[in-house]
């Protein structure tokens, strides 16, 4: 009933135009579209009980927007750069 995951997660928010409020970089633009999306990878376990699961996922991040780091892969550091989860069923 043990269950390994390997994941991967892209996206982001975008504002469809400028209201004054969050600035002109939450306005989606397609030329920015692969620098603006946020990735991360990670691991998990699962431990399925038939009627619902129990899930424990390790993540970093491989692709910051908001960073003030340069390049790509900007990631803060392994440390800094991480977050561990605990959830009951599965992600939607």
């Amino acid at each position: 009933n043990i269950y390994g995951a390997v994941f991967f997660d892209a996206g982001n928010v975008w504002a469809m135009k400028d209201d004054g409020i969050r600035g002109d970089d939450s306005v989606f633009k397609p030329k920015n579209f692969l620098n603006d999306m946020a990735l991360a990878t990670g691991i998990g376990i699962r431990y399925d009980l038939d009627f619902f699961v129990l899930r424990v996922d390790w993540g970093f991040v491989l692709h910051d927007p908001s960073s003030y780091r340069t390049g790509y892969f900007n990631s803060p550091g392994i440390f800094k750069g991480q977050c561990l989860n605990f959830a009951i069923g599965y992600p939607f």
